[in-house]
């Protein structure tokens, strides 16, 4: 019964950390699409998730930016199909990031949907 009880707490655990990465992003894409700032990133990787990376897998893109602080920042994001087969490795890829944190970004054709979901044109 202990560990039976165990497995549920962790499974609950897990769960809650799941929303709230959800609602932590949802609030990052909010203020990316009232606050963020377009730079041309690039591709520097493509993968599906899971082990076998067939065709039902969920495709990822990896890109890269320098921010307005000079650094070099990396971010992967789950993309639609017809964007990842789109963009190869070393393609140019419009990100959008937040000013005053460069670390919080998207890819733009994402916040361009939130924008057009808050009413606001595109970027």
């Amino acid at each position: 019964m202990g560990w039976v009880l165990l497995v549920l707490g962790l499974m609950a655990l897990i769960f809650v950390g799941m929303v709230g990465t959800w609602v932590v992003r949802g609030f990052q894409m909010k203020s990316l699409a009232n606050e963020g700032v377009v730079v041309s990133g690039e591709i520097v990787d493509k993968r599906r998730s899971g082990a076998g990376a067939n065709s039902r897998s969920a495709p990822y893109l990896k890109y890269a930016y320098v921010g307005p602080d000079g650094q070099r920042h990396e971010l992967r994001a789950a993309v639609a199909e017809s964007v990842y087969a789109e963009h190869e490795i070393g393609d140019a890829f419009d990100v959008v990031y937040l000013p005053d944190k460069p670390s919080v970004a998207g890819p733009k054709y994402l916040v361009d949907l939130s924008r057009e979901a808050l009413k606001l044109p595109p970027l």
